[in-house]
């Protein structure tokens, strides 16, 4: 199975730039390609899915063990060419949860991306540190992030002195995602997104090395037995909330929800009148705090769920979700809304 992870030298360093530069690149060449994220974060995944068109998934080794993260990695990468994983924070923070503990235990080549901003030769020595920090890492070589053209040839010759390989360069780039307190901003609220991933895109083709990317070693993953998935006697229906307010979801456990024999019925609590016929409810994260005024305003919606609630049907409500069930919700400006009255 070909793949590679993308990991950085630390948050903000431009992993998610160069993963979807990547992803965009191998798609525009024709490469077909499947997206993974290092540990439990939603929003980048959903920048992975608005390149591929196609769901992305995530690789939690806090939560999974090797034989579980090896049986979603080869499930979901099995149609791929080449499955691409983004680290989380620096590569080697987070202990048993980090880039480098994933890496590990699915024996994963890793590109690590280093931000060049006012860096020369100090670059050699991140790289050094990197490469040394820890042994054995499966480092296969480097990507630099806003390198000025002139310095193109410095970082080559780095990577032979090194003994590590050079997988090119991405520019500095005139637009950058924002971010706000769990990461960056979601893709739903980007305008021009598709412009921009064209861009980093076009940018990849031109100076990412994405045939020495896409012919890294097609590498068996390491043996592992699948976890039992059990099933259900009997079908249960679940309302799951799904719109620009509640929008945190991991695709692996709706899939497993799927597989054990639910039925998913997506809703809007932003947008829907009524709740879908089911026999549990679940709310997933987001941000509702920014759209409170709308929630609150869709009476019917609130009334359906708190009637539910109070009924007894089971509900997971989480984070967004949770706050969603409170009597009132108070915006960044100070303003209360009514919510569903549950809690």
């Amino acid at each position: 199975m070909r793949r590679v992870m993308i990991a950085g030298t630390g948050s903000g360093c431009g992993k998610t730039t160069v993963t979807c530069a990547l992803l965009a690149g191998l798609k525009h060449a024709g490469k077909k390609a499947a997206a993974f994220k290092c540990g439990p974060d939603y929003i980048d995944p959903m920048f992975h899915q608005e390149v591929l068109g196609t769901p992305a998934y995530n690789l939690d080794s806090f939560f999974c063990d090797r034989d579980t993260l090896c049986a979603l990695l080869a499930q979901n990468g099995a149609s791929a060419e080449i499955s691409v994983m983004e680290g989380a924070m620096g590569f080697y923070d987070g202990g048993s949860g980090s880039a480098y503990s994933l890496s590990q235990l699915t024996e994963t080549p890793v590109i690590l991306v280093i931000d060049c901003k006012g860096m020369q030769d100090s670059i050699g020595a991140v790289m050094q540190g990197f490469l040394q920090y820890k042994t054995p890492n499966r480092i296969a070589g480097f990507i630099f992030n806003r390198l000025p053209e002139r310095l193109i040839p410095f970082a080559e010759q780095l990577c032979r002195d090194l003994h590590t390989r050079y997988f090119g360069c991405l520019p500095q780039q005139k637009q950058t995602i924002g971010s706000r307190h769990l990461g960056l901003v979601t893709a739903a609220e980007i305008t021009d997104l598709q412009a921009q991933l064209d861009a980093i895109g076009q940018a990849a083709a031109a100076s990412l090395d994405l045939a020495g990317i896409a012919s890294l070693l097609d590498l068996p993953l390491p043996d592992f037995t699948p976890p039992v998935i059990p099933k259900l006697k009997k079908r249960a229906v679940i309302a799951a909330a799904r719109d620009r307010a509640f929008c945190f979801q991991y695709t692996e456990n709706l899939n497993l929800l799927s597989e054990i024999g639910c039925e998913l019925r997506f809703f809007s609590p932003l947008h829907d009148a009524h709740l879908p016929a089911a026999d549990g409810l679940l709310l997933c994260g987001g941000y509702p705090e920014l759209y409170a005024e709308q929630l609150s305003g869709n009476q019917a919606m609130r009334a359906e769920i708190r009637e539910a609630v109070r009924g007894g049907m089971p509900v997971i409500a989480e984070c967004g979700g949770f706050l969603y069930l409170h009597t009132k919700l108070r915006t960044e400006d100070g303003t209360a809304y009514p919510m569903a009255d549950v809690i």
